[in-house]
């Protein structure tokens, strides 16, 4: 059982950012979002450096949030935050 334990933990661990970057994704198709963020592209941003922005830009090339393309955006400090549909903020 401990070993069990063990290696559930491990595997969480190493792809911790993977699965916030598909929860994300799956987060796009639950909302019925306002109709002016329903065209052009669909963007996550993410609020300072992140290993989930690589995620979420692996995500943009294979994936579309309905009929939108996805796109990655970083913003650094609060003065550049933008119109975005979802904004990831660390817990760091």
């Amino acid at each position: 059982m401990v070993v069990f334990l063990f290696m559930t933990t491990r595997v969480h661990c190493q792809s911790d950012f993977k699965l916030q970057g598909l929860f994300l994704y799956n987060f796009t198709r639950l909302v019925s979002w306002p109709d002016d963020y329903r065209h052009g592209d669909f963007v996550i941003a993410v609020f300072g450096n992140s290993p989930i922005s690589r995620e979420i830009e692996q995500i943009a090339v294979l994936r579309r949030a309905g009929n939108q393309p996805i796109v990655s955006q970083l913003f650094n400090n609060l003065e550049e935050i933008s119109k975005c549909h979802i904004l990831y903020i660390p817990a760091s």
